[in-house]
């Protein structure tokens, strides 16, 4: 089993020719090599049908950047900073695993690109920006997250400014934050959620996934 991820551009400024950067949050490496599964990293468009067809589902990580507005019909807010479109390179990959039927775990910024790409629309969140601070969800019975967790709430953690407003056509929504933000979709063999489950270290949410649509 090999499962594909995306790294992920940075800018360090004054670092010289260093200063754009792919990187993967290193708690994916201690969820992964817990879980004794290795991730691909799709680094460039060239190969993206040979990365698919030698990968069995896509990991698709959170992102600093923003989805630009113009890709689900709404306008750009003044001071907004787009500086970056990581959405086109995330829909050319989503494209070739969903053609090929292959599963996708969608995380944070995941969540949203997953959104977008099936036609739903997003919006600022206040108030979720706290990081560890836990903030309770509920969990729909019955959904991916309920088996995994065989739980109907869940403390998560919150490291986002944006999140789901119109829901897309065929995706239904399986966590609810208290003050009503979504935090869990899915829709097939994908599953998003809006919070960090490899900062938590959460392997059973992701061994849950490998079990259910990818073994």
């Amino acid at each position: 089993m090999i499962l594909a991820t995306i790294p992920r551009l940075c800018v360090i400024p004054n670092s010289g020719p260093f200063d754009q950067r792919f990187f993967l949050c290193h708690h994916f490496r201690k969820v992964f090599d817990e879980l004794g599964v290795p991730l691909m990293a799709i680094v460039n468009n060239n190969g993206i049908d040979e990365a698919c067809d030698a990968c069995d589902a896509l990991i698709l990580p959170g992102s600093a950047t923003n989805i630009h507005p113009s890709y689900y019909g709404r306008e750009v807010e003044e001071g907004d900073p787009y500086p970056f479109d990581e959405y086109k390179d995330d829909k050319a990959i989503i494209d070739r695993f969903v053609r090929q039927n292959k599963p996708i775990f969608g995380i944070c910024g995941g969540l949203q690109t997953l959104n977008v790409y099936f036609g739903g629309t997003l919006k600022k969140v206040p108030g979720h920006t706290g990081g560890d601070a836990p903030q309770n969800i509920t969990v729909t019975e019955g959904s991916f997250l309920h088996r995994a967790h065989g739980a109907t709430s869940m403390n998560i953690n919150s490291y986002h400014f944006w999140g789901i407003d119109d829901v897309a056509p065929g995706v239904k929504v399986t966590g609810v934050s208290d003050d009503g933000v979504i935090e869990a979709i899915e829709k097939d063999n994908i599953v998003a959620f809006q919070w960090h489950p490899e900062i938590m270290h959460d392997v059973t949410l992701f061994r849950a996934f490998l079990d259910e649509y990818v073994r």
